[in-house]
């Protein structure tokens, strides 16, 4: 878990030109927020106004900079802020309610500077540990001040930000905050995925609990990336109008971001159904539920997730039995059956990630880790998962289409065998006799 130890470490390594008044004035804002800003609206509207005109260019900032361990606490950078076109009014609001209500900790001030002087002894952070232990002592006598950074700081930083409490942030920032965040994916994903979280807030507000992106893109193995598996998560059902909106926001993404703006494939659910097990029913479209459930929970709660908006996903989903994981396996095994000729190369390489499942109780895999799975494991089928990769990496040839079309369902047969063969020996199996 991360501690005050290990921000003061990332930022000892961040700007390694900070001085002991920046190592103090990040553990103060930690410990007390922007109470020393506490000016007038008016006065306070005037310094972000001129700062935002005079800042000029600066470092390479993250938007949002967690300066508190548990990311309660963060810095607002001006300069992508202003890149981003938000509205400073919004952020003004949020500094200025973190300035009157942020209840500060004297005792964490205290412990953390204890904490830098200690990092600086055992050489973690390349600062005095007696010029630290004194300024600390300095400060106590006089009350605990705010400080400026110091001008070796301000020179080679040029730092520009606002410091708030993250719960302060109004619920469009929020999502337009977690958007912005460097994110694992390809820049035209991301501008879709911004975007996709920019219209939701503007249609649901504070009703739009969480936005999660889970899926073959968050697999570093991934190649090419076919579609965007997403949950939306609403407090309460769209009204008509919000449905309406919600469909509308989803054919302009396709017109603005083709081809994958057209490839959102997702669920929008309810907060309350995440807890439970049952398959929730799709808000939008009543008739489908989500079929592999189970299994989108499992890979989200491993971690396979990207959090668009809203809290760590870990907090509302229910963790899948092996019932319900088997049952979605089933389920998965079905709907490769229905498409073996629509969609070959998708049946070859879920196949191969069926038996892999069942073979090791492992269900939270890409298609393409699978499919190197399927390679080494299953020599016979080798020349018919190359021809399915290649055709997913869309550098198939007229043999390899060919190759699909006609051995997929021969390769459906051999998959159905291999998984009942491993009856005795799969997940459900192994877990009932570790009990």
């Amino acid at each position: 878990m991360v501690g005050m130890r290990d921000v003061i470490v990332d930022h000892a390594r961040r700007y390694p030109l900070w001085g002991v008044d920046d190592v103090y004035k990040l553990i103060y804002q930690v410990a007390m927020g922007s109470e020393h800003a506490a000016a007038d609206e008016t006065a306070a509207r005037a310094w972000l106004t001129r700062e935002l005109g005079v800042m000029g260019s600066g470092p390479d900032e993250p938007l949002v900079d967690p300066i508190s361990p548990d990311g309660s606490v963060v810095r607002i950078h001006l300069r992508p802020y202003a890149r981003l076109g938000l509205d400073a009014e919004t952020l003004l609001a949020a500094f200025l309610r973190t300035a009157r209500e942020f209840r500060g900790s004297v005792q964490l001030l205290e412990d953390s500077l204890a904490n830098a002087a200690r990092l600086a002894g055992d050489g973690l952070i390349v600062l005095d540990r007696a010029e630290l232990g004194l300024y600390a002592a300095r400060m106590k006598a006089s009350g605990f001040p705010a400080v400026h950074h110091s001008a070796t700081y301000a020179a080679a930083y040029r730092p520009a930000y606002r410091v708030v409490a993250r719960a302060f942030l109004l619920p469009d920032i929020v999502g337009w905050i977690r958007c912005s965040e460097p994110l694992p994916m390809r820049e035209d994903v991301h501008r879709l995925c911004r975007e996709f979280v920019r219209g939701l807030v503007e249609i649901f507000g504070s009703r739009l609990h969480a936005a999660y992106v889970y899926g073959a893109l968050t697999f570093p193995e991934t190649v090419n990336v076919g579609d965007v598996d997403f949950h939306v998560v609403l407090a309460s059902p769209p009204s008509d109008a919000e449905r309406a909106a919600t469909l509308g926001l989803h054919d302009r993404l396709a017109r603005e971001f083709p081809p994958l703006g057209a490839e959102l494939d997702g669920y929008y659910i309810l907060l309350a159904e995440c807890h439970r097990s049952e398959r929730p029913r799709h808000l939008l479209f009543p008739d489908i539920v989500d079929d592999s459930w189970a299994l989108h929970r499992a890979h989200i709660l491993a971690g396979r997730v990207i959090v668009l908006h809203g809290p760590d996903p870990r907090t509302i989903y229910a963790a899948p039995s092996w019932p319900e994981i088997d049952d979605a396996l089933r389920g998965e095994l079905d709907y490769v059956e229905a498409h073996l000729a629509q969609y070959p190369a998708y049946c070859v390489l879920n196949l191969c990630r069926l038996m892999y499942s069942h073979e090791t109780g492992d269900v939270v895999t890409s298609k393409a880790a699978a499919a190197a799975w399927g390679f080494e494991r299953l020599p016979a089928w080798r020349s018919l998962i190359e021809a399915a990769r290649r055709s997913y990496a869309h550098e198939d040839t007229a043999e390899d289409r060919a190759a699909l079309s006609r051995d997929v369902r021969s390769f459906y047969g051999f998959g159905c065998a291999h998984i009942a063969a491993l009856s005795g020996k799969g997940p459900s199996a192994r877990r009932r006799g570790e009990r």
